[in-house]
C-alpha cells in the first residue's frame, strides 16, 4: 500500500530529519511504499512574525523561485547556511523536493511523530495547521503516531477557545497514538478515549550509520539550537568542564557561535559523531533522543518551553536523574555513567509495541 507520512520534515534541524526518516524506515519494513505529504501551514493563533510568515508561503507557493536562489547560493556562491544546505542536500534524501505537495493520493496517512499537534506556536513553519489534525487528506484512513503537543495543553487551548474544534478534529482519526503524557491528557479529555503511547520513531527504527568524514577523539557534543541563548556563565561553565577533563567541545551542523569546533554533518553524519562522543550536553528532546540511542553519557537541561515532552522521556525511560538545573553539575554528573540496563529493556517493548501498533492499523478499514 501507499503509505502518506505528514510530520515536520521541512523544518530545518536534524530532529526533524531524523524521526521522519526513522518513521519512514518503521513503514517500509511493513512493505509499504512511503511518500511525504505536506500539510498546509495555517495562520497562528498566537502573535506572530509577518515577515516570516510572508517567507513561508513563498517556499510553499514558489517552489522554482526558492530553489533557483538556494542552489546559487550553495553551489556559485559557496554558501553554508545550514537551513540552504538542508533544504539543497538532505531533504532529497526523504524523497522531499521543493515541491510541496498538499494533495497526494494514499492508501493511509500517518501524522507524526514531532509536535504535529502544537497548535499554539507562533511559528511560521506551523501556525493552527487543520491537516495536521487529519482534517483535507485525500486518503482512505488517517492515523496518528508518537503525535505531541509539544507545549499546547488543555489550559492554552481553552484560553484560545479551541477545544471543541480540536476535540472534533482528535475524533476523525481511526487510532491515534501520542509521544507524552500531556499530549496523552489533551487527547482523553477532548475525545474520551485512549490514545496508545509510543516512542519516538528515533529510539525504535535502525539507521545505516556511514563513516564520519572528520576523525574526532576526546571530544565532548553539544546538542542544542543554533537560536538558543545562553548566557556568559552557562558558556563558561561549559568550557570550563571540557578544558578540566582534556576534552574539546564540539557542535554540530547549526552550531552554537561560541563553540570552537564546529563541524559540518548529515543527520546520519551526526549520529556517528553522537555515537562516538565521549560525553553529550543537551538541551532538546532529540539531542537526548540520540544520546539515549546510543547509551551515551548525557545530561539534559529542561528548560521551560520543552519541560512537558523532555521530562516526560526521560521518566518514561528511567533516566529523571540525567535532568540537571544548570550545568555548574557537569562534572558530578560526568562521574556518574547511566546505567541502561532498564532503559533498553523499555526501548526493546516499545519498539515491539510500536510494530504491532503499525502492522494493525496500516491496513484498510
Amino acid at each position: 500500500m501507499k503509505i502518506g507520512i505528514i510530520s515536520m520534515q521541512r523544518v530545518s534541524n536534524y530532529g526533524s530529519f531524523l524521526q521522519a526518516y526513522g518513521l519512514k524506515r518503521l513503514v517500509e519494513s511493513l512493505g509499504h511504499t512511503v511518500t511525504f505529504i505536506d500539510y498546509r501551514c495555517g495562520k497562528p493563533v498566537v502573535p506572530y512574525s509577518g515577515k516570516s510568515r510572508a517567507w513561508m508561503l513563498v517556499k510553499m507557493y514558489a517552489p522554482i523561485l526558492v530553489r533557483a536562489v538556494d542552489y546559487a547560493r550553495y553551489y556559485i556562491l559557496g554558501k553554508t547556511d545550514f537551513n540552504i544546505e538542508y533544504r539543497v542536500r538532505f531533504l532529497p534524501q526523504l524523497g522531499v523536493s521543493y515541491r510541496y505537495k498538499f494533495d497526494e493520493r494514499v492508501d493511509i496517512a500517518v501524522v507524526g511523530s514531532d509536535e504535529v499537534f502544537n497548535c499554539l506556536q507562533a511559528g511560521e513553519n506551523v501556525g493552527f495547521s487543520p491537516m495536521l489534525f487529519g482534517q483535507g487528506i485525500n486518503a482512505e484512513k488517517v492515523v496518528s503516531y508518537a503525535a505531541s503537543c509539544g507545549y499546547t495543553d488543555l489550559k492554552g487551548l481553552e484560553r484560545h477557545g479551541l477545544t471543541e474544534r480540536v476535540g472534533t478534529y482528535l475524533k476523525s482519526f481511526a487510532a491515534l497514538s501520542a509521544r507524552d503524557e500531556n499530549t496523552r491528557h489533551v487527547i482523553r479529555s477532548l475525545t474520551g478515549a485512549e490514545p496508545e503511547m509510543h516512542l519516538d520513531p528515533v529510539l525504535v527504527s535502525d539507521f545505516p550509520l556511514p563513516e564520519p568524514p572528520f576523525r574526532l577523539r576526546d571530544y565532548v557534543v553539544l546538542y542544542t539550537y543554533h537560536s538558543r541563548p545562553y548566557s556568559e556563565k552557562e558558556q563558561t561553565e561549559i568550557k570550563d568542564f571540557c578544558k578540566r577533563n582534556g576534552k574539546r567541545l564540539v557542535s554540530l551542523g547549526d552550531a552554537q557561535p561560541w563553540v570552537d569546533q564546529k563541524v559540518p554533518a548529515s543527520p546520519l553524519e551526526l549520529l556517528a559523531y553522537i555515537k562516538g562522543a565521549d560525553f553529550v550536553i543537551t538541551d532538546t528532546f532529540h539531542g537526548t533522543v540520540f544520546s539515549v540511542r546510543y547509551n551515551k553519557n548525557f545530561v539534559t537541561k529542561v528548560r521551560p518551553d520543552n519541560r512537558q515532552k523532555l521530562g516526560d522521556l526521560l521518566n518514561r525511560l528511567g533516566l529523571g536523574s540525567r535532568r540537571i538545573a544548570d550545568f555548574s553539575q557537569l562534572q558530578e554528573m560526568y562521574g556518574s555513567v547511566p546505567d541502561y540496563q532498564r532503559t533498553n529493556a523499555i526501548i526493546c517493548r516499545e519498539k515491539e509495541s510500536t510494530m504491532d501498533y503499525l502492522r494493525k492499523n496500516l491496513c484498510r478499514i
